[in-house]
Order: C-alpha cells, then structure tokens, then sequence
C-alpha cells in the first residue's frame, strides 16, 4: 500500500464516528469505522480497515501531505485528530505516536 522504498515511522488506529467517550450513551456506536493511520517518509497514508479487524488496513483512503498536523490532543481517553473530512478519533495508547509524527514533519 506504499510507495516503493517509502519509510514507516509512526503507525496507530483511528475511529471514524461520534466521539468514543459517549457511545456508551448512544446506539451510534455501531457506526463507528475504523482507520489505520501510517505515517512515512514522505506523506500520512490513512488506510481503511474492516469494522470486525480494525488493525488489518484493507485500501488506502487518502494520502497526506508530510507536513500535516495531527495534533494537538486534548482530552483524557479519547482525542480528535486533525484529518480533514471526517471527525478522526485517536485513543490515548497512540497520544505518543501522534506526537513523534508531529515533530519530526518538515515545516513548510
């Protein structure tokens, strides 16, 4: 799903959806879609992954720009992450890949 001889230097999971934090509340959690967000040399490759193996990226949904921000993350559990389109959620086990991709993206 790369380009050839393209580096990986950070990869973490995304949800797609409402925000985590309340789907306990809500019967929207069966809506909720699932990302795999590989970050390289080169550009952000956000990857679709299917609903019952989220880790397993299926098709490239878009690629980024290296030089675009994710962050900041703000919150506790969950935070949203700067990804145009679609509201991106990324749990707190991934707050330090998110921040490593920040600050290693070339400033333009």
């Amino acid at each position: 799903m790369l380009a050839p001889g393209e580096q990986v230097e950070e990869v973490f999971l995304a949800q797609l959806g409402p925000n985590p934090n309340l789907t306990f509340l809500s019967y929207f959690f069966i809506f909720k879609r699932y990302r795999v967000i590989a970050v390289t040399d080169r550009a952000i490759v956000v990857c679709g992954a299917r609903r019952w193996r989220p880790t397993i990226p299926t098709v490239v949904v878009e690629r980024l720009a290296r030089s675009t921000q994710l962050g900041p993350l703000s919150g506790s559990l969950w935070s949203q992450v700067s990804l145009p389109g679609k509201r991106t959620w990324v749990h707190r086990r991934f707050y330090e890949d998110v921040f490593a991709a920040d600050l290693a993206r070339p400033r333009s």
